[in-house]
């Protein structure tokens, strides 16, 4: 049992922990949102597939063409030089079922992610709100934030990659190119820095749990 002392109890008090509190619910109201938003999103564009979608798709190599007369006004690239298109958009049909939902299913993950994020941050500052900073709720909600950054981005990013592997080459052409161009998703990339955070905040807890037990030790309840 850890009970409140008086500094931890001048936490109660503090503006930046309300403010914490409520951008928290904000969050979670805001991710849920998403989720919704992608779940509509996944199932038009599965309704639509055979008509076609818009969809994003990386080109197998650059497209080069001579820069035309530059914008006034605006950074451009300078006339006589040649440019490249390495991505492109545009309306495709028939793509495949797996592509769309893996990529439906990335952005319906991420916004869990989120929702998650903001749970474990709203247990947190509760918490310490309570002037109880070095409760076990505190060092749990921190192991569960680190798990959540862990598998939530991750598994995003790895859904994502996985949708743009599995997207079949889509076949273009463009009146500013001469030729038809092949686009394939092979660009994609998981990123690290969800291990990173990850890692800090598994080091944060274990400090939170340190803390604990020191203060039950000094309060004689050890």
């Amino acid at each position: 049992m850890t009970l409140p002392d008086p500094p931890a109890r001048a936490l109660t008090q503090k503006s930046s922990i309300s403010f914490v509190f409520v951008l928290s619910l904000g969050a979670m109201l805001a991710a849920l949102g998403q989720a919704c938003i992608a779940i509509a999103t996944l199932v038009g564009r599965l309704n639509d597939r055979s008509s076609g979608v818009e969809y994003t798709w990386n080109t197998t190599a650059p497209i080069r063409e001579v820069a035309g007369s530059a914008p006034d006004g605006a950074p451009s690239v300078v006339v006589g030089t040649t440019s490249a298109i390495t991505q492109m958009t545009g309306t495709v049909k028939d793509l495949p079922v797996s592509t769309l939902v893996l990529e439906g299913a990335s952005a319906l993950v991420s916004a869990l992610t989120i929702f998650g994020v903001a749970l474990c941050v709203f247990i947190l500052v509760r918490t310490i709100g309570s002037g109880a900073p070095f409760a076990r709720a505190c060092s749990r909600a921190l192991i569960a934030l680190a798990i959540v950054v862990f598998v939530g981005f991750e598994g995003a990013s790895v859904l994502k990659v996985v949708s743009e592997i599995s997207q079949p080459h889509i076949a273009f052409s463009e009146p500013a190119f001469e030729g038809t161009f092949i686009g394939n998703g092979y660009a994609a990339s998981v990123p690290f820095w969800p291990i990173y955070v990850a890692v800090v905040l598994a080091a944060l807890a274990a400090v939170f749990r340190t803390g604990a037990k020191y203060q039950n030790d000094s309060s004689g309840l050890v």
